[in-house]
């Protein structure tokens, strides 16, 4: 070299080096600041749900308890109080209707405080006590004895029954007509408090209106983007502040139900969910708070002078760091390259500043005599010639002349091919072989066999892989191999391969050594004669056991001969085939399967398995056509009766309620399969079949509006004619001009 010295600076694989530390250590660097800040903002979030959980905490309390309890109280304190029980055995509230059950001051007095707890709790329905030995209720307007007309019978006689629970907010509808009703909750108080059975003297009713319910959730606000939920899933019950719309209520009815209890992130917002307690008749309810998932702000989390100051000196510890690396890693480069000039200056360049191109030049050298001997090594070539795509010309070197070759295609199962490769190797075989790798599973083996040698060499072959196998023969075998048939040509190499691929195959059938040899299965031709029409039939007529009984008869001509590969393989497709027409046929009619049952691959690694797929699904299919055509006899008479009592009884308020009590059937399971038989919902249809009968009577009838509107169910006009522009576009009135002004034209 002409200069050993010179300012470091000056090298361009130095300012290189420096430069990719650099851009590697920084990288480093954002990363840990990366995972810093998420640590923070994890915990900002952690935050954020604690917080949430605890407000959701205390607006869960507030309505189970404190609320309810503010009447409670009031009763106690104003009523109960006064009574002395320290000589008896009987209770505040049992003592005082023994003295006062018939002073009708004394009862009066209760229904004053009763209106007064009211006046004092605006959005209150109704609050009752009601008097058990006596069948008195008492309510702020007035006292009565229970009997079967009464407003709060139905409810007491559950109560009796032990089928509502007290304790708990009930969601009921109160009807005050025909077309006025209310949506209330009722909390039910036993006294003596907490009593069951026997010990229940009496009862008090706190009644408030949903209204009122959502006015205590806004009260119970922590900010205005918060919303609050309280739901009762099983009576399809939900309340919410009044920042909460209808579709939004409907959006988070829906996810809340897909959500497990606990806090979570979704799309943006933070949801809190908690159960109340869980009663056998009782309601579940479950509170929510819904608001804005924040998170922790990357700008402001790195604008903070603490996290500035510490970053800072980081970058100024990276950029020193660097340099020191830069200068390590780059002196033994010189050095190298120094002594190279030394000994061998011709291999180095003039530009003695860039190292790259210094190094280019020494590695271009070196390079093209590994080139020259790799050459020899070429494991591309054997495995195009087992292929069939190389050309006679091409032949690799290491391919021995003058003998006869085998391939043998190996499969492994649970190793690798490399260790299968030691296993082989640790044998010593006095075999000249060549081991071609095609994927980490798989790979061939290339022997090289003397023209007087084949029997032996076959023998030696076998007897070495029965070996390899014997260790694992316990937990089954390690690996499979088909062996193919003894070539005397290199250009027969591609057919021996094939041989061996089609050997291996054959492990399909299970009856076979994991070793297979060609010669054991070159012979076996043929198509079994088999009938399909029978396990057609079964199937369509949802007959199992005789699809079943088909198949075993299948399983035994399969397995009586020795059919070819290719035969078994034609006979379990024509079986797939016969299954999958009648599943698409009967599809094509009724929507009777699944997708995933429909179209789904039955084959696996063996004979058995496949079948076992096969008999299942066979089973599956016989199942659901069985099962539906027992249903679907049974469901379209019911429900094509349905509908024509729908259709002539339009005029009526028709409900699912009264049609469920015709057909015997629950309403839940009503709506629901009235949908899935007329393709639309119970109310969806009622509005259509009005509809349609409303255009003929405009069509054909020269009566009034209101009058059409009565024979179509709609008791309010208004409302009717609103229905029929919200479908048709027009009213009833422009609706029927139109149709006798096209009949003039």
């Amino acid at each position: 070299m002409k200069r050993s010295v010179y300012p470091i600076f000056h090298s361009v694989y130095f300012r290189r080096l420096f430069l990719s530390y650099s851009i590697i250590t920084l990288l480093l660097t954002c990363l840990c600041g990366a995972i810093l800040y998420n640590k923070a903002r994890q915990a900002e979030e952690r935050t954020q749900e604690q917080d949430s959980r605890t407000r959701l905490n205390q607006v869960k309390t507030y309505m189970e308890e404190l609320y309810p309890a503010i009447y409670k109280n009031a009763f106690i304190s104003d009523i109960l109080t006064t009574m002395d029980t320290a000589s008896g055995n009987d209770d505040a509230f049992t003592s005082f209707y023994k003295e006062n059950g018939h002073n009708i001051y004394r009862i009066y007095q209760v229904a004053s405080n009763l209106k007064a707890m009211m006046l004092a709790n605006p959005g209150t329905e109704n609050v009752s006590v009601y008097f058990k030995n006596l069948n008195l209720m008492v309510d702020p307007y007035a006292y009565y004895k229970v009997a079967p007309h009464s407003p709060k019978y139905e409810l007491l006689t559950e109560l009796d029954q032990g089928h509502t629970t007290t304790g708990v907010w009930l969601p009921r509808t109160v009807s005050y007509g025909e077309n006025s009703a209310d949506e209330l909750l009722t909390y039910i108080y036993t006294f003596p408090i907490q009593a069951h059975g026997g010990d229940i003297s009496g009862y008090m009713f706190i009644d408030i209106y949903k209204s009122h319910a959502i006015s205590l959730l806004d009260s119970l606000q922590s900010s205005d983007d918060e919303k609050l939920m309280m739901t009762d899933r099983s009576r399809n019950f939900a309340a919410a502040t009044s920042n909460v719309s209808g579709t939004e209520l409907e959006a988070y009815r829906a996810k809340l139900a897909r959500l497990p209890l606990g806090t979570g992130r979704q799309d943006g917002m933070l949801f809190s969910v908690i159960g109340g307690d869980v009663s056998a008749s009782g309601p579940e309810w479950t509170f929510a708070s819904i608001r804005s998932a924040q998170s922790l702000s990357f700008f402001s989390y790195w604008m903070n002078p603490e996290v500035l100051l510490v970053s800072s000196a980081v970058l100024l510890l990276v950029i020193l760091f660097t340099y020191y690396l830069t200068i390590k890693t780059y002196r033994p480069v010189r050095q190298m390259l120094h002594k190279l000039s030394e000994t061998n200056s011709a291999l180095l360049p003039d530009h003695q500043h860039n190292e790259f191109i210094m190094i280019e030049q020494v590695l271009t050298g070196l390079n093209h005599t590994v080139k020259q001997l790799s050459g020899q090594l070429d494991d591309k070539k054997l495995a195009a010639l087992l292929s069939g795509s190389l050309a006679e010309n091409e032949l690799p070197v290491r391919l021995q002349k003058d003998c006869c070759y085998m391939v043998i295609n190996v499969k492994v199962y649970r190793d690798s091919v490399k260790g299968w490769k030691t296993k082989w190797r640790k044998l010593a075989p006095p075999l000249a072989h060549e081991i071609i790798e095609k994927t980490g599973t798989e790979l061939s083996l290339l022997l090289f066999i003397g023209l007087d040698e084949r029997i032996e060499t076959k023998h030696l072959l076998k007897e070495l892989l029965d070996r390899m196998l014997q260790p694992d023969s316990a937990k089954g075998a390690s690996f499979a191999a088909g062996v193919g048939g003894i070539v005397s040509y290199a250009d027969d190499i591609p057919k021996s391969y094939e041989q061996a691929a089609s050997a291996l195959r054959y492990l399909f059938m299970e009856e076979f050594h994991p070793i297979v040899d060609y010669d054991e299965i070159r012979l076996r031709s043929g198509i079994p004669a088999m009938n399909y029409e029978p396990l057609e039939n079964a199937l369509r007529a949802g007959d199992a056991v005789s699809a079943e009984q088909c198949l075993d008869e299948f399983v035994d001509t399969l397995r009586r001969d020795r059919w070819s590969l290719e035969a078994v393989e034609f006979c379990l497709m024509q079986i797939m085939m016969v299954v999958s027409k009648v599943m698409i046929d009967l599809n094509s009619r009724e929507r009777m399967f699944p997708p995933s049952l429909l179209f789904q691959d039955l084959r696996r690694e063996t004979f058995a398995d496949t079948m076992r797929e096969i008999r299942e699904l066979c089973a599956q299919t016989g199942s659901h056509i069985q099962r539906h055509l027992k249903e679907n006899a049974a469901q379209d008479d019911i429900f094509h009766k349905l509908k024509a009592y729908i259709d002539d009884h339009l005029s009526e308020d028709i409900s699912l309620d009264r049609l469920s009590d015709m057909a015997g059937l629950s309403t839940a399971y009503l709506s629901r399969q009235f949908k899935e038989v007329h393709g639309v919902s119970f109310l969806d249809y009622m509005t259509q079949a009005r509809m349609e009968r409303a255009c003929e009577l405009l069509r054909s009838d020269a009566g009034s509006v209101t009058g059409i509107a009565g024979q179509v169910g709609y008791g309010n006009v208004p409302y009717f004619c609103t229905k029929f522009k919200s479908r048709y576009g027009v009213t009833p009135m422009q609706y029927r001009n139109s149709y006798r002004l096209a009949l003039k034209e």
